[in-house]
């Protein structure tokens, strides 16, 4: 399972309930800008073929395979070492987000 070219996901915790949002970048349904006002140092990453750089202290990445990739913050990232361990991008891609909801669940 691949994503489209240009996908965009994220969830966020607010108000203690879980949001997902999805939008695509190449496909013309958003405007990149509008994304950099809510996350403004994703305006500074850079993603190239073997290298990311720009990420902030408080994120971790994890690259997923097929030019996937995941940014967790740190808090999140060390509740989710254990099922990250040892596993292959390919189960990491498919699970990441199923990964999240039961940690966000938790806290």
């Amino acid at each position: 399972m691949l994503g489209s070219p240009g996908e965009i996901e994220l969830v966020v915790k607010l108000d203690n309930k879980l949001c997902f949002y999805k939008t695509n970048i190449i496909y013309g349904d958003f405007d990149i800008s509008e994304l950099y006002k809510i996350i403004p140092w994703l305006e500074k990453l850079q993603i190239g073929l073997g290298y990311v750089r720009n990420i902030p202290s408080e994120f971790k990445h994890i690259y997923t395979g097929f030019g996937n990739h995941l940014f967790l913050r740190s808090n999140l990232y060390s509740d989710m070492e254990h099922l990250l361990k040892g596993q292959n991008v390919g189960v990491i891609y498919a699970s990441w987000k199923k990964w999240c909801i039961k940690i966000y669940s938790k806290n």
